[in-house]
Formats: structure tokens, sequence, C-alpha cells
């Protein structure tokens, strides 16, 4: 057998995964001449074995659309292993923009292979910016709020501070309901964004009251005789009693007491003079 003093023992290529070499050489002067080489295979460490560990990722806020790529603190027996192509691994990345759960994929290279997955929460945004109104303040106007940010989200409309029923959209047509009441909109935020945002009060204008009206007989009446007065009111026919407008019968231009109905009876005091009606808008709308 030989002994130690026979030969020296070298080997190399032995730190890193691959093929490393044991060579034998025989000591000079000794019994043996020449050398031996041997190969061995050095195996990658997998990033699933219980040495490797990966410290949990903090939570990230959206970003407005940007990706999201934390680096995640990789360790085997307690040494930080390194990121790169010609390093201990590399990282690819799954759902890492919007809000929700993102996803880190560690791929093993060099020294390490196989793959781990780690997940980080990304946070919605709070909502920040304006939420303003468009459009005309009068019944049958459209209002439409415009948000100076893009966010999913709902809408709801108020009068008066009370929430009106079904009026969910980015638009709302204004209604006789609305008349002389104050309109606001706000938006609460969803997906990528949360928080709220309300617009300032919008007063709705009162209604112009417009239509057709006409007195029969139309030109000469004698006392006694029963004057009618008919027509149209915003798309509507005239009315005895109406919310939105009273009658009154006029001589000379001046209001004649008690006479607010569709029909006025000449008296003796009228002979000489001019007899009008006239609508005047009343309520809330007109």
């Amino acid at each position: 057998l030989m002994t130690a003093a026979d030969y020296t023992v070298t080997v190399s290529d032995n730190i890193n995964a691959g093929a490393g070499t044991i060579t034998v050489t025989a000591t000079e002067g000794g019994n043996y001449r020449g050398s031996a080489s041997q190969t061995f295979t050095i195996r990658a460490r997998s990033l699933s074995d219980s040495g490797v560990t990966v410290a949990p990722l903090a939570e990230e806020t959206y970003r407005g659309g940007s990706d999201l790529t934390p680096i995640p603190a990789v360790s085997f027996n307690g040494r930080r292993m390194a990121l790169g192509t010609e390093a201990d691994f590399t990282v690819t990345y799954q759902n890492n923009t919007d809000a929700g759960t993102a996803k880190v994929i560690i791929n093993g290279r060099g020294n390490f292979t196989g793959s781990r997955e780690v997940t980080f929460t990304i946070r919605p945004a709070a909502l920040s910016g304006t939420l303003t109104l468009q459009g005309g303040a009068t019944v049958g106007s459209t209002l439409t709020a415009v948000l100076s940010v893009v966010s999913e989200g709902a809408y709801q409309w108020y009068r008066n501070g009370e929430a009106i029923s079904g009026a969910t959209e980015a638009s709302y047509t204004i209604t006789e309901a609305d008349g002389n009441a104050a309109l606001t909109v706000r938006f609460t935020a969803s997906g990528n964004y949360t928080g709220t945002l309300e617009s300032a009060a919008v007063k709705v204008g009162k209604q112009l009251l417009t239509g057709d009206v006409t007195l029969t007989p139309d030109t000469t009446a004698e006392v006694g005789t029963e004057l009618t007065l008919s027509g149209i009111a915003n798309d509507v026919a005239i009315t005895a009693e109406s919310e939105h407008y009273q009658i009154q019968w006029l001589r000379d231009g001046a209001a004649i007491p008690g006479a607010n109905g569709l029909t006025y009876t000449v008296a003796k005091a009228d002979r000489g003079h001019t007899l009008t009606a006239a609508l005047t808008a009343a309520g809330e709308t007109y």
C-alpha cells in the first residue's frame, strides 16, 4: 500500500456546482512516479432545501400603473445570496401592477437550481384629486361628474344632502324634484384606489315658465259674459290649480281680487276696461 509519503493530493474546481477534479501525484524521489486524476460532480443546491430561506416581502402601494418589483432577500445557511444571471438567482413577477396579490418567482442560477415563489400585497393608493360638475343647472339639463384621476368606483348623486335613489351614474339629468335644490355627487373609489371625493354643490335654477294662453271670447264681452282661460304651460294643459303657477285676472293690468280661476264673469266694474289673465310661476320648479 502507498503511504502519505508516497503522494500528494490536490483538489480543483471544488467550490461551485459543476465538475471538480482530484489529482494524486507521486512524491518526487519516492517509490512511485506520475499522477492520476478523477472527476466528481458538485450538484447545485435546490432552492426548496431547508437551508434556503426567503424573507417575507413588505406590502407595496399601487403606483399609478407602474410595475412593482421588490427584490426578495434570499439566504443559504445564513449567507445572503446574490441576484443576477451570473449570480445565485433571478426573479420574474406576475400580477405586480394592480392592487391585489402579486407573485415573485425566484429561479436558481449557478450553484442553485429549481424555483421558489413568494407573494406580496399591493395596497390601493389613497384617492386624491378633484371631482367637478359640468353642464347646465336647470330642470331638464344634464350634469356630468368629471374626475381628475382615472379610477374604478361608484357614483351617488345627492339632493340637499340626501341620496337620490337610482342616481348612480357619472351623469345625471335634473328633474322637477330638483328645482331650487343643491345637487352634489360623491365618488367612492375601488380597485386600485381607496377613498371618496365629493363635488361642490350646484344650485339648480328654476325653470322658465313658458307656453301659450288664450281668452274666449278674445275680443269684446258684455257684462255677465263668462271669459275662459285656456292654453298650454310648459307642455301641459293649464288647470285651475297647479303647484307650478298661479292664475290672476287683471283689469287694465291691475289684479282683480279673488279672480284666480280658469273663468271670470265680466262685472259692471269692468265696463270700459281691458281684461287680461296672467300665469305667474310659483313653487320650487318654475
